[in-house]
């Protein structure tokens, strides 16, 4: 298949993501005040500061971040002295990370590219890092993009993901019990035992359960691979008033030090491949 053929294949799943980007776009440029909100906002997620605590010092690293969606990760790291490449296949969201970049004195610079086969030669970066990416594509596909990842890194380098997953299958159908998020917005999922609206909502998803398992097991090529579990408790925060998610996080810390069988319920992983 050709290259512009594999792009315009893999980009289907990505339409509600770039609608999303075009809204973006068009909010920034009507209210530039918000790359601030935007940046402040993806800095106060107990995830990106786990991530981040993780990387350690950027100064002077190049930094290849796929999907980089809105791109507020991207120039956060940029911030921090790294110089950062962002990927992704939505033209409207590449534009409006531009714009975000651009509005916070960034020099993140973001391209359109598969993360299957990244156009960049072998050994270009220190770091590879993506959060909620890999769960979009298929199994072989993430493998194929781990491949990648370890072919673009130089010698020493490190691949950091953060993404959703469920290890429990008893946990994620007792979880799809209750219906989440509100109706009509991309966040929303129907309770499974609603048969047509599950029905609609699975035939319209664009993502997919993965384990860590899958993720350490799909970082074969590196030299290593280590896993850190994510919130059990924080998966209430939909149902709960905002005051109460930093308890959430709170307690989920203790949690899963002193509770170690907990973290088969963890909510996301934090997976760390060194080359």
């Amino acid at each position: 298949m050709a290259d512009s053929a594999r792009v315009a294949e893999h980009t289907k799943p990505q339409g509600r993501w770039n609608q999303s980007g075009r809204d973006w776009l068009e909010h920034l440029r009507t209210h530039p005040e918000k790359c601030e909100w935007c940046v402040s906002h993806t800095l106060g997620l107990k995830v990106i500061q786990t991530m981040l605590d993780g990387l350690g010092p950027l100064q002077g690293l190049r930094v290849l971040e796929l999907g980089c969606g809105h791109g507020a990760l991207s120039v956060i790291l940029s911030q921090r002295g790294a110089q950062v490449t962002g990927v992704d296949l939505g033209p409207d969201l590449l534009e409006a990370a531009s714009l975000l970049a651009k509005g916070q004195g960034s020099s993140a610079v973001f391209e359109r590219a598969d993360i299957r086969t990244l156009p960049y030669p072998d050994g270009t970066y220190d770091l590879v890092v993506g959060r909620a990416i890999l769960h979009h594509v298929s199994v072989p596909d993430v493998r194929q993009a781990l491949k990648e990842c370890h072919r673009v890194l130089k010698p020493g380098g490190r691949a950091l993901f953060v993404e959703p997953v469920e290890n429990s299958a008893l946990f994620a159908f007792l979880q799809n019990l209750v219906p989440a998020g509100r109706q009509g917005t991309l966040s929303f999922r129907p309770s499974i035992l609603q048969r047509r609206a599950w029905a609609r909502y699975v035939a319209a998803m664009d993502d997919r359960d993965m384990t860590t398992r899958e993720l350490l097991t799909a970082g074969a090529p590196f030299a290593s691979a280590k896993a850190t579990p994510l919130g059990v408790l924080i998966r209430l925060e939909r149902v709960m008033p905002k005051a109460l998610v930093p308890a959430l996080e709170t307690v989920d810390d203790l949690l899963l030090k002193l509770v170690p069988p907990a973290r088969s319920l963890c909510r996301e992983a934090c997976v760390e491949y060194r080359k």
